[in-house]
C-alpha cells in the first residue's frame, strides 16, 4: 500500500499506560513499537501524541487525529477497527494488603469505594454498567482523569480514601515496581482478559486503508520475527498476540 499522503504520518493519540504505552524514548511501550513497526512494514510512517484519556477520546471522534491506540472496542465502538487486536489486557482489583474484601460479582462493589480511570471500560457488561450508572457516582466511585492517575490510585488506596483500585495487571505491576509501595497492596481477583485495539477515526478519509495496512503489517512482522523481538524487549509473552 502506498502512503495515503506522501510525507504525512499516521497521527495516533496515546495515553501513558506503561508497559503498553510509556514516556520513554528508548522504550516507548510495546503497543507503540508494534504499531509503528506494523505500519512501517506497509510504508506508512506514524507519529504519537500523548494526551490525557478524555482528551484523547475527543481528538479521535473529531478527526483531529487518525487513530487512538490502547483501547477496548467498548471504549469507542463507533471507530473503525482492523481485523486483529494488538494484544490483551487483564483488568484486576487491588486492595490494601490487610483488606478482607474479595470480589465475587458486581454486588461486591456496592460495599466499597472504587477508583477507576474516567471514561475507560473493562469489557465486563455488569461491571461497566455499575461504574457508569449515574446513581453509583455519589461517593461510590472515584473517577481519575489526569496523566498520573496510577500514582493517585495507590496514594488514595494507601490513605484509605478508596478501598479498591481497578486497572490492568501488567500496568499496575510495572507501576508498583517503580515505587516502594508494592508490599502495601495485593491483587484480589481479575476479570476476563479483553483485547486491546488501535481504532481509526470514523471521519478520517484514510481510516479503512490504514486499518487494512495495520492488519497486513502486523502479519508481516509476525512472519519476519520482528514482533517476537519487540515483545521480548518488554518481557511479554508472544501468546499476548
Amino acid at each position: 500500500m502506498a502512503r495515503a499522503d506522501a510525507g504525512e504520518p499516521v497521527k495516533i493519540s496515546i495515553s501513558p499506560w506503561c508497559p503498553y504505552i510509556c514516556e520513554d524514548k528508548a522504550a516507548p511501550g510495546v503497543l507503540v513499537e508494534v504499531t509503528a513497526a506494523a505500519l512501517l512494514a506497509k510504508d506508512l510512517d506514524s507519529s504519537f501524541t500523548s494526551l490525557p484519556w478524555l482528551r484523547l477520546m475527543a481528538t479521535i471522534k473529531s478527526g483531529a487525529m487518525d487513530a487512538v491506540l490502547g483501547i477496548a472496542k467498548s471504549d469507542a465502538p463507533d471507530l473503525i477497527f482492523p481485523s486483529h487486536s494488538i494484544g490483551f489486557y487483564q483488568p484486576c482489583f487491588y486492595t490494601q494488603a490487610s483488606s478482607k474484601w474479595v470480589y465475587k460479582d458486581v454486588s461486591s462493589l456496592r460495599h466499597v469505594r472504587l477508583s477507576v480511570l474516567k471514561g475507560q471500560t473493562v469489557n465486563d457488561q455488569e461491571v461497566d454498567d455499575y461504574i457508569h450508572d449515574e446513581s453509583t457516582r455519589r461517593g461510590a466511585i472515584d473517577f481519575l482523569s489526569t496523566e498520573n492517575y496510577l500514582t493517585q490510585h495507590f496514594r488514595k488506596l494507601a490513605l484509605g480514601r478508596v478501598d479498591v483500585v481497578l486497572d490492568d495487571a501488567r500496568v499496575v505491576s510495572h507501576h508498583l515496581q517503580q515505587t516502594t509501595q508494592a508490599n502495601q497492596f495485593k491483587q484480589v481477583s481479575c476479570l476476563k482478559a479483553t483485547p486491546i485495539w488501535i481504532g481509526f477515526s470514523l471521519v478520517g478519509k484514510h481510516s479503512k486503508a490504514y486499518a487494512m495496512a495495520f492488519d497486513e503489517g502486523l502479519n508481516a512482522i509476525k512472519k519476519s520475527g520482528q514482533l517476537k523481538l519487540i515483545l521480548k524487549k518488554y518481557g511479554i509473552e508472544e501468546t499476548m498476540f
